[in-house]
């Protein structure tokens, strides 16, 4: 089952991920956690990084979707919205019966968000500037979040490690952008990504020789 597919399942009360009418009040002082898009500033913000793409912002899909679970017929996604898990088939997570559309977005919809004064260990502190993970409170920071348990850190630490390298990538790309962040082949540059990085093309296979 694709992530399409399962998109399905779940409910939209308004138009997905569709920057605020100009009038509306501006979040960026708000929330930089898993923030909305502020029409104002061009720019969003997840786990403290600021996103200017808006189609990068969108696919990550920042916030989570109402379920209608009579509808969901993956098997692992139902144990998944059973135990706040995530299915890696269909890559979709679920934390109280929302679904999050990416890896990252579930594991910090999850997390404990933290404010720089909070953070008390020195480094937690220094983690908290980008990512990193705490021997002393086991503990691992992305941005601004907080995630208990080494393993779904490490998880996260992966995902954020990528989507710091399609922002990066963003301003003269956004479709390498979002080839970055899933996997994909980008439409302009018709480079291949995985994990973050260009996968190399296959090489040419040889001519025939001529008689």
């Amino acid at each position: 089952m694709t992530r399409t597919i399962v998109m399905l399942a779940l409910t939209f009360p308004t138009a997905h991920a569709q920057p605020p009418p100009k009038s509306a009040p501006c979040p960026c002082g708000t929330s930089r956690t898993l923030g909305a898009w502020c029409d104002k500033h061009e720019a969003g913000y997840i786990a403290n990084v600021k996103i200017e793409s808006v189609d990068l912002f969108e696919w990550l899909d920042a916030h989570g979707h109402h379920i209608d679970p009579d509808k969901i017929e993956c098997p692992d996604c139902k144990i998944a919205i059973r135990d706040n898990g995530y299915c890696e088939r269909c890559k979709m997570g679920y934390v109280k019966r929302e679904a999050y559309l990416s890896r990252l977005t579930y594991h910090i919809a999850k997390a404990r968000p933290r404010k720089a004064a909070e953070l008390k260990c020195l480094t937690c502190g220094n983690n908290a500037r980008r990512f990193g993970w705490c021997d002393r409170c086991q503990v691992g920071m992305i941005g601004s979040v907080e995630i208990a348990g080494r393993q779904d850190y490490e998880k996260a630490a992966e995902s954020f490690r990528i989507l710091l390298i399609a922002v990066t990538a963003a301003p003269k790309c956004e479709s390498c952008a979002l080839a970055i962040v899933s996997d994909t082949t980008c439409r302009a540059c018709s480079i291949t990504y995985k994990n973050g990085k260009p996968v190399p093309a296959p090489a040419p296979a040889p001519s025939s020789p001529r008689r």
